[in-house]
This record gives structure tokens, C-alpha cells and sequence, in this order.
């Protein structure tokens, strides 16, 4: 096995869920979102823990990903939200998955895949209050209901929407966030009472509790990361309320001294300027350490940051060690987490590759083994 490897905390995560359930209360539902296989966290292991937390439907992006979390067993239902338009293919829509739709093409789809028994179709109808993106328009929701009315394998069972701005900390993201919750909420008075309404992403669902509505969507909060660019608290809570449930880690593979003036990495675009000693980490952009991070980034090795030095490559990066002189192959390399008293978060990488910290989880590639724990030890 690759010494590149993904640690998830699945402690953490149950603690992230609590988190927001007592937040929230017992009156607003809970959809974790674990879309893009939770958010680089792993799918299935992250689903089954939060199944066992009570999570009863979860959303994914795709047909595919619901289907791979059915085939393990999972005993919840999946909210499709990239609806199932495109699956020309598909003969009935499987148990337990309710797509999403936003046009009357997608109730008249999803309306001729009722299952063998004759199950009607749930689906959930999505409005563009402000997103510019999936969605139809709030004046065409009233006009969809009716149309679902007519069919007789369809039952609305879900309004959705999606708030663009709930990160954002200038006063016109705030007031936008709020003409987005009232264009909402408006639009849902029009149609027919008890549908469930769903509409706060991680943000919303700590700065924004007029947007929970019927229940909430956490995401980025559920893997323990803080979902604005500030650290000031919100909503009662603070970054440090949430535990991280990944931690990225490899070992130093080799140790070297370079003379002086001496080139490190492709296109040369380090060169010591005194004699130097590195090490070799088997972590490199094929695993999803962005190039980016190329003479800017940091991991920790001894409990303390060694800089990047040279361009992160497709397998490996190279750490100054210089001030380690004990450095060994096999040390271990934290590239997100903690070590001793340091730590390096997914905001931090975040801002050395110029991204999102949601950006920095999905990217790690397939070929990192995932190991999932918790106080039982591995699952």
C-alpha cells in the first residue's frame, strides 16, 4: 500500500452531525450532502456513518454515485440532485431515489419510470432564486405543480433552492442572501402545503436560520471545515466547534543533501542558495496536491512546516529538512492535519493554490487509500 493516505476521523464526523442536529433542532431535518464521494471523504464509509447518526435522506450529484451507496447497502434514500435527464438508459427510477427536476421535461421523464409495482416517482422540484444555474424560474414553480397533477406516476414531494452568496461577507452578499430566502419562501406559499423545503448550504445553515425552512443541506461543516474565509464566529459557533475529519498523510520516502546552487525539480525553478537537505514525499498533483503549491506550500515532518521546494510533480514533492538532520526515510508527512502542536488546514492550502478549501478534498485522487476510523479502531 502507497504510504499516501487519507485518514478519516469518523469520530469527527459523528461530532460535525451532532453539531449541527442540536443547532438546528429536532423540528428541521438534516440532508447531508455527500456528493463527489463526500467530498473526497469517501462515500460509503461516510455514509454509513451518518445513516447510523440518523441521517435519512442524503444528497448526491449523479444517478451513478446514489447507485454506488445502494449496491453497499446503504439503508437511507439519495436526493439526486443533478435530476436523471440524461440517463436514456434508465428503465425505472431504483428504490429509495428521488431525483430532482426543474422543467416540465423532467416530470414528464421521471413520470414514465414508475417502478414494477407501480410506485409513483418522488421527485423534488428545484428554483432558481438568484444561483443562475439549475432551477426553473419562481413565477414557472406554480405551473410544474400543476402539470404533476396530471400525471400519475409523479408526486412532488420536495421544493428546493440554492443560496450563491451565504459565504460571503461584504453587506451586499447579506442582503442578497436575504431577497434569496424571501423570493423562496414566497414562491412556496403558492404551491401545495406539505412538501418538504430545503434550501441552506453549510453556510446558511450557521449565518442564515430564516433560511432552514424545513431542513437543511450541510456539507463542507460535516468534514469539519469552516465554510467562510474569516474565522470569526457565526451563528453561535466557531471554526473550532467542528473537528476535521480528514487528515492527509505520506512519509519521507528519502532523505538528501544538495550542494549549493543546485537545482530542485522540473523547469529548475528552485535553486539552493546554501547546501540543503530534502525529502523525497510520494505525494505529488496525480494525487491531488495541486501544483500550485509549487515553492509556496508547506507540510509538516517532525512537528514542525518545511517548505516545498521545486515544483510539486506527478509523484512526489520535495520538503526542506535542512534544520532535521535526523530526518530518516519512513518519518512520517502530514500534508493536511495536525502534528505535534501544528497544523495545516484546507483554508490554508486553499490560499496557497489560490482555491476553496471544497476544491482541496475532492481533488484527492482515487489512487489515495482512504482509512476510515473511529474509536473501535478501523472499519
Amino acid at each position: 500500500m502507497r504510504p499516501t493516505q487519507a485518514l478519516i476521523n469518523i469520530e469527527a464526523l459523528r461530532h460535525n452531525y451532532s453539531v449541527i442536529s442540536r443547532l438546528v433542532g429536532e423540528e428541521i431535518g438534516i440532508i447531508p450532502v455527500v456528493k463527489a464521494d463526500a467530498y473526497g471523504h469517501g462515500a460509503v464509509s461516510v455514509s454509513w456513518a451518518l445513516a447510523e447518526a440518523g441521517a435519512q435522506l442524503m444528497a448526491v450529484a449523479t444517478l451513478d454515485e446514489a447507485l454506488e451507496l445502494l449496491e453497499a447497502g446503504i439503508p437511507t434514500r439519495f436526493l439526486i440532485l443533478g435530476g436523471i435527464e440524461g440517463e436514456t438508459n434508465l428503465l425505472d427510477i431504483p428504490p429509495n431515489c428521488v431525483p430532482v427536476v426543474w422543467d416540465e421535461d423532467g416530470l414528464n421523464f421521471a413520470n414514465t419510470m414508475p417502478d414494477d409495482a407501480g410506485r409513483p416517482v418522488e421527485v423534488h422540484v428545484k428554483v432558481d432564486t438568484g444561483m443562475g444555474r439549475l432551477g426553473c424560474m419562481p413565477e414557472e414553480l406554480p405551473r410544474l405543480f400543476e402539470i404533476a397533477r396530471g400525471l400519475e406516476n409523479i408526486r412532488i414531494t420536495g421544493v428546493m433552492s440554492h443560496l450563491s452568496s451565504a459565504d460571503g461577507r461584504h453587506l451586499d452578499d447579506v442582503e442578497f442572501t436575504k431577497e434569496q430566502i424571501t423570493r423562496f419562501k414566497d414562491v412556496c406559499k403558492r404551491v401545495a402545503p406539505g412538501v418538504l423545503r430545503h434550501f441552506s448550504g453549510s453556510a446558511a445553515t450557521i449565518a442564515f436560520p430564516e433560511a432552514w425552512i424545513d431542513a437543511v443541506r450541510p456539507g463542507l461543516i460535516l468534514y469539519g471545515i469552516w465554510p467562510f474565509q474569516d474565522a470569526s464566529p457565526r451563528g453561535g459557533l466557531a471554526p473550532d466547534d467542528f473537528q476535521p475529519v480528514m487528515t492527509l498523510r505520506s512519509t519521507v520516502l528519502a532523505v538528501k543533501d544538495i550542494p549549493k546552487d543546485f537545482p530542485i525539480g522540473y523547469g529548475r525553478t528552485y535553486r539552493t542558495d546554501n547546501p540543503k537537505k530534502i525529502a523525497i514525499v510520494p505525494a505529488g498533483y496525480a494525487d491531488g496536491i495541486s501544483r500550485k503549491l509549487s515553492n509556496r506550500g508547506q507540510v509538516l515532518i517532525g512537528g514542525k512546516r518545511r517548505d516545498i521546494l521545486g515544483s510539486v510533480t506527478m509523484d512526489y514533492i520535495m520538503a526542506d529538512v535542512t534544520d532535521l538532520p535526523l530526518a530518516v526515510p519512513g518519518d512520517e508527512v502530514i500534508i493536511m492535519g495536525r502534528q505535534g502542536e501544528n497544523e495545516i488546514t484546507a483554508w490554508e492550502i486553499a490560499r496557497w493554490a489560490e482555491t476553496i478549501p471544497y476544491e482541496v478534498t475532492c481533488a484527492i485522487s482515487r489512487r489515495v487509500t482512504r482509512i476510515s476510523f473511529d474509536k473501535l479502531g478501523r472499519r
